[in-house]
């Protein structure tokens, strides 16, 4: 091998360049759903949900020694993963364009928005990408036809293998992927089948691991009960119980999606990269008809999957579509500097520039460091847990699935909470038989929940009473230059929080307000905005107040006192300069949100 070559300088800025972004902004630790559940899995070889991730889970349980920070360990692998993914990407690309043209395609998926939001928390996109990426390289050296084919076949087996074992997601790929194998056998003869196969067991056998981990005893459960026998593990595998949610977008959603979705493609990326890539389309149709059709495909087949898919996030699954816009950029590049017939101190300078204008970009447009310090969702599960330790009275906390993972995780990995059972929130068990009067606790109510209860804000979650009892007594009269903000029919008169606040601990926050009359007769729902430096940074999502009441049912001539909490989290551990909490009202139905807009409150003490 040749060192000089391989180390080239292009690859040492690609290479560092990618782990220093990824590391800088890289995410403090677990976060809320998928994350922390991910994070469990990993961290007590346990089941997660369907597919059943076992190359992550067995990969996750090394990396979770990284750090003791709660799932650091696991960003730490995502962001090794998606360094490894530019890389491999510009080791691919040099073998048919310059370096220069390598490196700006490198670049451009470095900056893809969504790329960059996989690589620096805990979930499974970034190694995803990083499989992904591995398969198209091998099929594109299929089709240069200079690599021995056994060899080649091996490589793109085993790949393929590891890339089931983690995801079976990539599947809805494999009937394009074969039939581009299929054209290219027939033309050279470079495709070895049962090499293919016989490499791609290994990595499919990883899902045997899963049955092996269910057979402990006393096996840990964050919401994924253990498999049973063969039958659960090919329902798993497969994701079957999430196949209902695909195609079952109504028509006129599902169009709207597929006009959409490109477009939020697009938007991810640098415009230089956009303007290169949409060149490097036309000239690789031309050049190399076969890959690129399968290139185009991989884009066409992830959009339709994504826009026909019901879940609450369906632009997760547009990432797959990244890898291949990005690799187009590479073909773009070549053919501008071999028209402008560009030295290689030219080529240098405008990979370089286009390194720095694309990483201004992230740092003007807010995506620099601000993961780095959201130590929310653990501060937040925290401050929960143990306000129900074992010497407390039993208490139930329903949680939707934001916070459910979460709060599974400290209880079973830390735990804490030892007198609290955590339950998948739904209104159809209120009462139901858990519950516990006076010991009930919400972590995100519903509209049904505060129709039919009262919920007071403790340790930052609901209690959910029988009476709500609020300030309702005038305190001053109510002028029209009294309040400080008017949202929504109602006038925000004086907020109130402590002269000392503890980073990482709750603190209250009094809002004091009055209906005008002009009051909406919908709920109104509000957020606790914490600002740095004039500038909004942590927006606590446990602080939606009016739930006890629409505002058409208070009166005119009474000031309400509404107490909430936020919480500064703890990664903050710097002296904070300025402290300023500002209101976010938002108007909200039970089929409709409209924001009503944003208020900076200047706090009267």
């Amino acid at each position: 091998m040749n060192i000089k070559k391989t180390f080239s300088p292009f690859f040492l800025l690609v290479a560092f360049s990618a782990l220093f972004f990824f590391l800088l902004t890289s995410g403090y630790g677990i976060g809320t759903e998928d994350s922390a559940e991910l994070a469990g899995g990993a961290r007590l070889l346990t089941m997660v949900h369907a597919p059943g991730y076992p190359l992550y889970l067995i990969v996750g349980r090394l990396a979770s020694a990284l750090s003791e920070i709660p799932g650091k360990g696991l960003v730490y692998l995502s962001v090794f993963s998606a360094t490894l993914t530019v890389i491999f990407l510009f080791l691919f690309l040099r073998t048919e364009y310059s370096e220069s043209a390598a490196a700006v395609a490198s670049f451009t998926l470095l900056f893809c928005q969504g790329f960059c939001e996989s690589a620096v928390q805990v979930e499974v996109y970034a190694i995803s990408s990083l499989l992904i990426i591995s398969l198209l390289g091998i099929l594109f050296r299929f089709g240069a036809g200079t690599e021995q084919p056994k060899k080649l076949s091996s490589f793109f087996g085993f790949a393929l293998g590891l890339t089931l074992a983690h995801h079976m997601g990539i599947l809805i790929l494999l009937p394009v992927i074969f039939l581009y194998l299929f054209f290219i056998s027939k033309e050279k003869k470079s495709v070895c089948w049962l090499d293919i196969f016989l490499f791609a067991l290994p990595g499919i056998s990883f899902y045997f691991v899963l049955m092996i981990l269910s057979t402990r005893q006393n096996l840990p459960v964050i919401g994924w009960p253990p498999i049973k026998d063969f039958s659960e593990l090919i329902n798993v595998a497969s994701g079957a119980s999430f196949k209902k949610l695909l195609f079952a977008v109504p028509i006129e959603k599902a169009i709207a999606n597929m006009l959409l979705f490109p477009l939020q493609i697009l938007s991810w990326f640098p415009l230089a990269g956009i303007i290169l890539s949409a060149i490097g389309i036309v000239i690789s149709l031309r050049k190399n008809l076969k890959f690129s059709l399968l290139l185009l495909a991989v884009i066409i087949i992830t959009i339709i999957h994504a826009s026909n898919y019901k879940v609450l996030d369906p632009e997760a699954f547009l990432l797959p579509a990244a890898l291949p816009a990005a690799w187009f950029a590479a073909p773009g590049f070549q053919f501008l500097i071999d028209k402008a017939k560009l030295t290689a101190k030219a080529q240098a300078v405008l990979v370089i520039a286009f390194f720095i204008i694309a990483f201004s970009g992230r740092i003007f447009s807010g995506g620099i460091m601000t993961s780095a310090m959201n130590s929310l969702p653990i501060d937040v599960s925290r401050v929960v847990l143990n306000s129900h330790a074992s010497d407390s009275e039993p208490a139930l906390i329903w949680a939707d699935w934001r916070y459910y993972p979460t709060l599974r995780y400290f209880q079973i990995v830390e735990g804490l909470g030892g007198n609290a059972t955590i339950e998948l929130d739904t209104t159809s068990k209120t009462p139901g038989v858990s519950w516990r009067e006076g010991r009930t606790y919400a972590m995100s109510p519903s509209f049904e929940l505060g129709e039919k209860y009262a919920l007071i804000m403790e340790n930052m979650q609901w209690r959910v009473a029988d009476k709500f009892i609020f300030d309702s007594e005038p305190r001053y009269r109510v002028s029209s230059d009294t309040a400080l903000l008017n949202l929504g029919g109602i006038d925000i008169l004086k907020v109130e929080y402590p002269d000392t606040i503890r980073v990482g601990s709750a603190f209250d926050v009094e809002i004091s307000f009055t209906r005008n009359n002009k009051a909406a007769s919908d709920t109104i729902l509000g957020e606790v905005v914490i600002m740095f430096n004039k500038s909004p940074r942590i927006s606590v999502p446990f602080a939606p107040w009016l739930w006890h009441f629409k505002p058409s049912s208070l009166a005119q001539d009474r000031i309400y006192l509404e107490k909430v909490q936020a919480l500064i989290p703890s990664a903050h551990k710097s002296q904070l300069d300025i402290i300023n909490p500002s209101i976010t009202l938002r108007l909200e139905t039970s089929d409709s949100k409209v924001w009503s807009g944003i208020g900076e409150l200047k706090v009267k003490k």
